[in-house]
Parts: structure tokens; sequence; C-alpha cells
């Protein structure tokens, strides 16, 4: 849990060892950080991270 400008939600950032890093934007309420993370944990689980899935993870 971060602060973060209140236009974004979530963020996560792999690391080189094969580890992610999410961050969940403290500003907004309960409700809305347990969404945010829920589409996180998404993104991790349809391995979005590799560079061919790079363009669907932003859209």
């Amino acid at each position: 849990m971060i602060n973060m400008p209140t236009g974004i939600k979530g963020v996560t950032s792999p690391s080189e060892d094969g580890a992610f890093n999410v961050y969940i934007n403290a500003r907004w309420p309960y409700e809305t950080q347990r969404d945010a993370l829920q589409h996180e944990l998404n993104h991790i689980r349809r391995d979005d991270f590799h560079a061919e899935s790079l363009e669907v993870a932003e859209g």
C-alpha cells in the first residue's frame, strides 16, 4: 500500500528474479483496493508480463 495519484488504483512490476511487486493505492477505499489487487493478480495469473503479452495487458 502506497500513496499514488488518484487516477491509479494499482500497479504490478515484475522483478528480474521472477517475482512480482504489487502496489495498491492507499488513497482509495478498501473495496476499491481489494478490486485493484484482484485486477493486478489477474495480470500475474494470465502471464501478461511477457513482451508478446504487453499489448494485451495495457488494454
